[in-house]
């Protein structure tokens, strides 16, 4: 089937799935796999070569600060019926290691809007 992506790339890829819009990355490397497998609208307007460079030259990452944080804002003015179809196409784009993460978010996701 190929190569699933990490959480943080499957929830920007099934995001940019459903909302049927272009994703700009330059991270060819993981997005090819939502390309090939599920129409994934994807261009990358930068030289990874020169990003590359530049990162490393400026000791530049780009580390995950809170990933739940993250998905809560997202997600939180999302119609309940929109964050399904997102959840479905994220669960099969995401790499099993982050399928009970996802699954942890969204019940905390559903425990904040109950409250």
């Amino acid at each position: 089937m190929g190569k699933k992506l990490p959480l943080p790339d499957a929830v920007i890829a099934a995001t940019a799935i459903e909302m049927n819009a272009q994703l700009l990355s330059n991270n060819d490397k993981d997005f090819s796999f939502a390309v090939d497998r599920f129409g994934l609208k994807f261009l990358n307007p930068i030289d990874r070569t020169e990003l590359d460079f530049f990162m490393k030259e400026n000791n530049l990452a780009k580390p995950v600060k809170n990933l739940q944080q993250t998905f809560e804002k997202v997600c939180s003015k999302m119609h309940e019926d929109d964050l399904r179809r997102l959840a479905s196409t994220l669960f099969n784009i995401v790499n099993q290691e982050s399928k009970s993460q996802i699954l942890r978010m969204a019940f905390s996701l559903k425990r904040k809007r109950a409250e």
